[in-house]
């Protein structure tokens, strides 16, 4: 037993070293500056000092989309601290946010007082009573994250008129080059592909407020969503695409064709779902 015991002990510590080790040479290849956040908990400056370029709802889903969006009622599902809520609400769009985290909807409502509108912001208790109430959801940068993607879409088509629309972007999938939501740390495309998953985590504790110790734990909860797998997720939904569109890299559409490359160079995913149980 006691053989069995520091046997054990030495492959434990053998692993250790090994991460250790893989963290440091991984560690060579990440900015030595850390990023820099606000009091709200959203990014001000990257590892090199960049700040970000915050993307808004025209830029994912077209300048049309204040048109689609005009006379309906709309949920930002997954809305963080609010910001295309606060987008609708200034173009006179009846738009409301939902969240699971309180501290983001705290900062969310605060937000909004701060730009002078207001609309209401639910926490998952706080919505039973809005089944079938909306238009459209908008689901921005959230299906990598979700971690039972199932649950969300069967509560979305809960929330969501008979004739409703949910209207999705997430980025980056996967494959992207930056996958596993480190480019704050390192321009080191696909780390999570060639490092260890415990040597990634133990160097992301320096550079974000997390102690993740996986990439579920990590970044809000990291899905592994790849294009295949949304697919499949929306098949086994009450949903189906009225339309999807795989965004390359570069805007080189001529990758998303190519079976091979396809996961690899798709930067964003934007669909159209509508329900399939009428």
């Amino acid at each position: 037993m006691p053989a069995a015991l520091a046997t054990l002990g030495s492959g434990v510590a053998t692993k250790v070293r090994n991460i250790m080790l893989t963290a440091r040479v991984l560690r060579a290849f990440c900015y030595s500056t850390r990023p820099e956040w606000d009091n709200f908990g959203r990014l001000c400056r990257d590892g090199r000092g960049v700040p970000p370029k915050f993307l808004t709802l025209p830029d994912r889903f077209g300048a049309e989309i204040w048109d689609t969006l005009n006379g309906a009622r709309v949920l930002d599902y997954g809305c963080g601290y609010g910001a295309d809520v606060i987008d609708c609400l200034h173009h006179g769009i009846n738009a409301s946010g939902f969240d699971v985290r309180d501290f983001v909807l705290a900062a969310a409502r605060r937000q909004a007082e701060g730009a002078g509108v207001t609309g209401p912001f639910y926490r998952p208790d706080e919505s039973h009573g809005l089944r079938g109430a909306f238009d459209y959801i908008l689901s921005v940068n959230c299906f990598e994250h979700y971690l039972n993607p199932a649950a969300v879409l069967r509560h979305m088509r809960w929330l969501l008129k008979p004739t409703g629309v949910v209207l999705a972007y997430f980025s980056p999938p996967w494959l992207h080059p930056y996958g596993g939501h480190v480019r704050e740390m390192t321009p080191l495309p696909w780390v999570h592909l060639l490092f260890p998953e415990r040597a990634v985590m133990r160097l992301r504790t320096e550079y974000y407020a997390e102690n993740a110790t996986c990439y579920e734990d990590a970044a809000g909860g990291l899905n592994r969503m790849t294009v295949a797998k949304f697919k499949h997720v929306i098949a086994g939904s009450p949903f189906g695409f009225r339309r999807l569109e795989l965004l390359p890299i570069r805007g080189i559409r001529a990758v998303t064709k190519i079976a091979g490359l396809r996961e690899l160079l798709t930067t964003a995913v934007r669909a159209e779902l509508i329900p399939n149980d009428l």
